[in-house]
């Protein structure tokens, strides 16, 4: 019921404030601006690369025709690589709608090949249709190699590309949002001078676009676009954008300016040119609308409502706190994973977790289905079949012929897993294999195929977590999970490439927390001692951080306690207590440099496994992390404790003197009225 009532609720806020509008049209952008998208002659196959397994295995591309085009010529381009071990008769095979148009040996020195089919007639009528690419691969001539061998494999890449299709072409929608631009190349726009709400919401959306691996998002300002290769999404208030070219695109746009966050789709293409790209308009009447709306493009169980070209949204509904020790792997980009005799081992998957309590038990509960025909323990001649789930490389078996059906037929199982190995990790590594499920001898075969159905509603449920008294970098960013609250100079400004690094390397299994960004000026006292801290520049353009200053690793001196080389530094992270929350955790990360390889320190910073508090990337790039034990360097709690303690050891003393004193008031009038009695 409370479900029910929940996506009543999220249903009804989401589409009771939408405003629907005209869809957006194409919008002509001019000098100096210059489009470098696709051209919409063709479009790409697939996103990202596809890798084939032999001996065999194919894979199916999909498109929709609303009218024939059986009168026109349309193709589609295959750009391959394999293997270099292929032999003859390894093949490549194209089947459009299940009947094959053409086949390629592999066989030869060549390694990269480029086949283009001509679409037959019969594949260009009205409906779906189906390309199905094929892999046939023989490593051996005139020897069985077992299936899964790691040397046969085919992949087909990103150049990959069919035509486009005149009636499938069409406006570029709100629900088309995120996948359209989750690519390599797209820009979000802000004017030159943001402010700190608008910076907070591009940085969080730049990450969310940024995610996965094949995708990757830029934060430009308005001045520097010139070029656009890919999509472009601009976000902004009510008069933020200054420069005549963006305002008039703004102006063509009829974007809205509302009490709400407002979204506009469209397309962006130069005059003359084939080239386009898709846009999107985030706007509102001011920023911080913008800002405590932006859970519209980040969260799944509202971007999946998006609908239209255009859309108002003055309230969003109160999202479900997830349950931090109930993981589900369906939340680590697992969705769910089918393990045979061709294909026996998964892609790894990373969940970040929290410090554990030592010599405590978490536990995976896993949802299987099997093959009937897997054989069980007691059968004649059966073999022994296993899942292991390896733990960061360590190995957990599961007798597969052990497992008892649940009444829903669906296989259950428990992997208990000790804490102790998942806290030497901030960033545990999840694998799953499957063993038996292929003849010991190649040459032999059978009709068998055994199949394992790990289901994405498996939930890896944790013990429970430490009480942190010290914070080390082994705990970032697992202990920036909840409230963080981001500074930045006032005076000095902080790239925006730095900033992303940073917001990027915040994503705690495929989610970012709740974060502030603001300006030092901005913050208050319940601020500090409310939220976990992370200070974005060397600590002495902060005066919050003056009188804590012989705490942190500053002075040369301080770094080579570290055992930093102070000339060789270049950026520089220290994680400690907060200093006025100290339940929370504080860090400092410095640029005495401009360094390079932001994207590369933070995400080394995130990887890191030491129970050290400081770590620095020096000038020529490495990532090196302190000397010291993290019990020596973090001492703040042990100094502010002392400092805490002083008042109330003072109050103590003064009450033990104030009652000793009416103690001997009391004795002292009682001896009186004795004598005089």
């Amino acid at each position: 019921m409370r479900n029910f009532i929940y996506l009543a609720a999220l249903f009804f806020s989401l589409f009771l404030f939408s405003l629907p509008g005209k869809a957006a049209t194409n919008i002509t952008v001019k000098h100096p601006i210059t489009i470098e998208g696709t051209s919409n002659e063709e479009k790409p196959l697939t996103n990202k690369v596809i890798e084939l397994q032999g001996p065999s295995s194919s894979t199916d591309f999909y498109y929709s025709l609303e009218e024939s085009e059986r009168n026109k010529k349309h193709s589609a381009t295959f750009h391959l690589e394999h293997s270099e071990l292929l032999k003859s008769p390894s093949s490549f095979t194209v089947k459009v709608d299940g009947l094959p148009v053409k086949s390629i040996s592999l066989a030869g020195k060549k390694t990269n090949n480029s086949v283009t089919i001509d679409l037959p007639k019969r594949a260009l009528t009205k409906g779906d249709h189906t390309i199905t690419a094929s892999f046939y691969g023989v490593v051996k001539e005139g020897v069985c190699v077992a299936p899964g061998d790691q040397g046969n494999w085919l992949k087909i890449d990103v150049l990959s590309s069919i035509s486009s299709f005149a009636k499938e072409k069409k406006e570029i929608a709100l629900s088309d949002y995120p996948s359209t631009f989750k690519t390599g190349n797209t820009q979000i726009v802000l004017s030159d001078n943001p402010s700190t709400a608008t910076l907070n919401s591009a940085y969080l959306l730049a990450a969310f676009l940024s995610e996965e691996e094949d995708s990757e998002a830029t934060v430009s300002r308005e001045t520097q676009l010139r070029t656009v290769k890919g999509p472009v999404i601009f976000v902004g208030a009510k008069d933020d954008f200054k420069t005549s070219e963006i305002q008039r695109i703004m102006s063509k746009a009829n974007v809205s300016y509302n009490d709400g966050i407002s979204l506009k789709s469209g397309i962006l293409h130069n005059q003359g040119n084939k080239n386009e790209v898709p846009v999107l308009f985030v706007t509102a009447d001011n920023s911080s609308t913008i800002e405590q709306r932006i859970d519209l493009l980040l969260k799944e169980d509202l971007t999946k409502q998006l609908s239209g070209q255009q859309m108002t949204v003055d309230q969003l509904p109160q999202s479900k706190k997830k349950d931090g020790t109930h993981i589900k792997l369906n939340e680590l980009g697992f969705k769910s994973e089918t393990l045979s005799g061709g294909n026996t081992t998964s892609k790894d998957y990373y969940v970040s977790l929290p410090r554990m309590e030592e010599d405590n038990q978490a536990n995976l509960h896993l949802y299987l289905k099997k093959s009937a025909t897997m054989p069980v323990k007691d059968e004649e001649n059966g073999r022994k079949t296993e899942l292991i789930l390896y733990v960061n490389d360590v190995p957990h078996s599961i007798d597969l012929s052990k497992l008892k059906k649940t009444q829903s037929g669906i296989y259950e199982a428990n992997v208990p897993i000790q804490t102790n190995l998942l806290n030497k990790h901030s960033l545990v590594d999840l694998r799953f294999e499957v063993t038996g499920f292929q003849l010991e001898d190649p040459c032999e075969h059978t009709g068998e195929r055994f199949e394992l159905y790990i289901d994405g509603d498996s939930t890896l449920n944790l013990a429970k977590k430490a009480n942190n008294t010290v914070f080390s970098l082994r705990d970032y960013p697992n202990v920036f999970d909840h409230q963080t609250l981001i500074i930045m100079p006032n005076q000095k400004q902080v790239s925006d490439s730095q900033m992303l690094a940073l917001y990027k390397t915040l994503f705690i299994n495929s989610e970012l927390p709740p974060i502030k960004l603001k300006k030092e000026k901005e913050v208050s006292q319940a601020e500090l001692q409310k939220y976990a801290l992370i200070f974005t520049g060397e600590a002495n353009d902060f005066s919050l951080l003056k009188d804590k200053r012989d705490q942190l690793p500053l002075s040369d001196e301080k770094m080579m306690e570290e055992g930093f080389l102070p000339q060789a530094v270049a950026s520089t992270a220290y994680i400690t207590q907060n200093f006025w929350q100290s339940s929370e955790p504080l860090l400092v990360l410095g640029n005495r440099e401009q360094s390079l390889q932001d994207d590369d320190f933070y995400r080394q910073l995130k990887n890191s496994n030491a129970n050290k508090s400081a770590a620095v990337e020096t000038k020529d790039g490495r990532f090196i992390v302190s000397t010291k034990k993290v019990t020596e360097t973090n001492n703040v709690s042990k100094n502010d404790t002392k400092k805490q303690a002083v008042p109330y050891i003072v109050g103590f003393v003064i009450l033990i003197a104030a009652i000793a004193l009416i103690l001997y008031m009391a004795i002292r009038r009682k001896k009186k009225n004795t004598t005089h009695n």
